[in-house]
């Protein structure tokens, strides 16, 4: 992100949040910084929303986690392991959490 005041910072994360303003390259890259994301998935979504014709990548509803870049989900007795699906639209980590009620 360009180098702006925190307020500031905070409004235009907000617009863009809100699909009021379209988030630059710049700043998609900043937020891949602090979240961690697949382009592959943000390319294919702007391609649909464009009108391309593509199969929509399977994404929680809630942490918007897919296959390709998997939150990680709770530990057990072998450690960290990546989430996996309760449903079609959320990960084992948010059900878990219980982030679906």
């Amino acid at each position: 992100m360009p180098r702006i005041a925190e307020h500031m910072r905070a409004e235009l994360i907000e617009f863009i949040e809100a699909d009021a303003t379209p988030a630059s390259f710049d700043a998609i890259v900043a937020f891949n910084n602090v979240y961690a994301f697949d382009f592959d998935v943000l390319a294919t979504l702007v391609r649909i929303s464009m009108g391309g014709n593509r199969p929509a990548p399977q994404l929680c509803r809630i942490c918007a986690c897919s296959d390709f870049d998997r939150c990680v989900g709770a530990t057990d007795f072998f450690g960290a392991h990546p989430c996996g699906w309760t449903q079609p639209d959320l990960c084992t980590r948010c059900a878990s959490l219980g982030a679906a009620a």
